[in-house]
């Protein structure tokens, strides 16, 4: 069965150019001071930047996730933002995602068969009793994407609750994922006449709002995808999960949009005490 997720993202039809930002915390000084450094017109951060952020991670071993088939690895810090270093395989990139195409016979675009690398990012809080078939009551969802997302410096930032598990009707696993408040960082556009024999459907823009809380890169070499997140501890926005206040939190990472079924409690991972 084909797994989906029913999300609200905008279409507009306007082509904007934005700086390309990185947001993750220097590692030299972690606990007091973050960086935000504009990338390289490569999509690279500056190469000091790039030295700090590699210093921070070879302090910190990476633990392994299994998600459906795919064992994944991930790393956690934590500043005054939790930063977050995901590692997964893949033979090729996937950098498009439903490109249009020219149909030359109907002279119209068509959507192409093409679908980008995607990461989900789960952060979830449950129950004090939950048992281990027991759903998530709150849900903070990252979502990172090779094409959409990743020329931005930013992830689709959402959310879910219990009622998003229990709201699907019939035997669908979709889970019903919302975006945050604000403007995400991509958008599509159609071309109602001849541009050239492909080009992309998905486009980049500055996010707004609470849509704006999650920065993230990716890098691909040599079959492995590294993914990054940086996010503020406390966005002080109502649909994201604080990771200051003191409560019990978990992880689970899907690299497609997660079902019903595998959100339960004992597929996630106890992220350790930060926030205190």
């Amino acid at each position: 069965m084909r797994l989906s997720a029913k999300t609200k993202w905008p279409s507009v039809f306007l082509l904007l150019s934005i700086p390309l930002i990185s947001h993750f915390l220097s590692a030299g000084i972690i606990e007091k001071e973050s960086v935000s450094p504009l990338k390289s017109k490569e999509g690279q951060p500056p190469s000091g930047t790039k030295k700090k952020e590699s210093e921070l991670w070879k302090r910190i071993p990476f633990q392994n996730f299994k998600s459906d088939s795919v064992d994944l690895k991930y790393k956690i810090a934590c500043g005054n933002n939790i930063l977050l270093l995901v590692n997964f395989p893949a033979e090729t990139e996937k950098r498009k995602h439903k490109p249009w195409k020219w149909d030359a016979v109907k002279q119209i675009y068509v959507e192409g068969g093409d679908r980008e690398a995607e990461l989900y990012v789960v952060i979830a809080e449950f129950a004090a009793d939950a048992g281990q078939d027991s759903a998530p009551s709150n849900m903070d969802i990252w979502i990172w994407r090779a094409a959409r997302t990743d020329p931005s410096g930013f992830a689709d930032d959402a959310y879910a609750n219990a009622k998003s598990l229990s709201s699907s009707s019939g035997e669908s696993e979709s889970v019903e994922i919302s975006q945050d408040e604000g403007v995400s960082c991509w958008f599509s556009r159609y071309f109602s006449s001849f541009a050239g024999e492909e080009i992309p459907r998905f486009y980049q823009r500055t996010p707004e709002g609470s849509s704006a809380d999650v920065a993230a890169n990716g890098r691909w070499e040599a079959g492995v995808w590294a993914i990054e997140f940086s996010r503020k501890l406390d966005t002080g926005h109502k649909d994201d999960i604080s990771l200051k206040d003191g409560k019990t939190k978990y992880i689970f990472f899907s690299l497609g949009p997660p079902s019903r079924k595998s959100l339960v409690f004992s597929k996630f991972i106890r992220i350790p005490d930060i926030g205190k």
